[in-house]
Parts: C-alpha cells; sequence; structure tokens
C-alpha cells in the first residue's frame, strides 16, 4: 500500500466504474525552465529580427539562427501547454500526452515495465538533478513525463505505481 497524495497536490485521481483508474497530472506551468525558453526565445528572436533587417550582412548567415528562434519559442508552448493522463486497466498502462486536442499515447502493458523511477533532468556539480519520472520498458525504451510536478508529488505518483505494477504481477489489481 502506497502513502497517502501529498495534501497539496495538483494530480487528480480518478476511478472509473470499469475499473479504470485515472491520473491526471497538472501542466508545467511556469518555473525555472518555462521562464529561461520564455526569455531566450525572445532575446534569440529579436536581435536575430534585428540583424537580418537592419543590417547589410549576407542573409544567409542568418537564415541558420532562424530555426533555433523557432525551436525556442516551440519549446515554451510544449512545456506551458503539454498535459499528460496516465490510464491503467487491468494490466495496461497508457500515458496520453495532450498538446491543442492531439493526443500522443504509448502503451504498454506492467509485465514489460522493468523500472519505474526518478529521470535524471540534467546534471549539477557532478550529482544528478532528477526533475521527471522514467519507466524502462522491455524491449528497451523510455517513456518520460511529470517534468511538471513537485518532488513530493513525483515520489508519491512513482510509489503509486510500483504498488500498481505489483498487484498486477501478483494478480490482485482491481
Amino acid at each position: 500500500m502506497s502513502p497517502q497524495q501529498p495534501a497539496n497536490s495538483k494530480i487528480i485521481v480518478e476511478k472509473n466504474f470499469d475499473g479504470t483508474l485515472v491520473f491526471k497530472l497538472p501542466r508545467a506551468g511556469w518555473n525555472y525552465f518555462t521562464v529561461f525558453f520564455c526569455v531566450f526565445a525572445t532575446v534569440w528572436n529579436s536581435v536575430t529580427y534585428y540583424l537580418f533587417f537592419h543590417t547589410i550582412a549576407p542573409k544567409m548567415i542568418f537564415v541558420t539562427f532562424i530555426p533555433v528562434g523557432i525551436f525556442a519559442f516551440l519549446a515554451l508552448v510544449y512545456l506551458l501547454r503539454i498535459q499528460t493522463v496516465i490510464t491503467i486497466k487491468n494490466d495496461t498502462i497508457n500515458i496520453s500526452k495532450f498538446l491543442f486536442g492531439r493526443a500522443m499515447t504509448k502503451s504498454s502493458s506492467f509485465e514489460n515495465v522493468k523500472n519505474i523511477g526518478l529521470g535524471v533532468a540534467y546534471i549539477r556539480h557532478y550529482q544528478p538533478v532528477y526533475g521527471t519520472i522514467d519507466l524502462l520498458l522491455d524491449p528497451p525504451k523510455i517513456i518520460t513525463f511529470g517534468s511538471g510536478l513537485f518532488p513530493e508529488d513525483r515520489n508519491w505518483l512513482i510509489n503509486e505505481l510500483k504498488s500498481l505494477k505489483e498487484q498486477s504481477a501478483s494478480g490482485k489489481f482491481s
């Protein structure tokens, strides 16, 4: 049995009448990463725009700068707008990411999930900084989600998913 959901958690947990368990993860919102991409995209695109239209330098030089600005803006939109929904029914786990009404879903049975744990977002001072949840599947594939969660929510959700995996393996999933 996993511990209680944190009191200030924004994860919505629903159990449907057909036994389906649904975890709705909140959007990332404004945090250090999204503020960084906002500032970077604004400065990069402003400088590129100014140099492209207000200098006499060859225009081909700036063509390489434009995709970087577009990528930074799209990364910002992705981080702000993506919503993750985890659906568990019987021994199947579906992880759906919704962006502007379009769903990208990855599915697996619990028996193919080899590990559920924290994912390394980046390294700071030679130490890993954990910022996501990783599902390691067999055949080797990693599904990453939960970058917008607080550490206590992340830890609770990992424990909950591990508990459901154990229930599925013992045939006690309801």
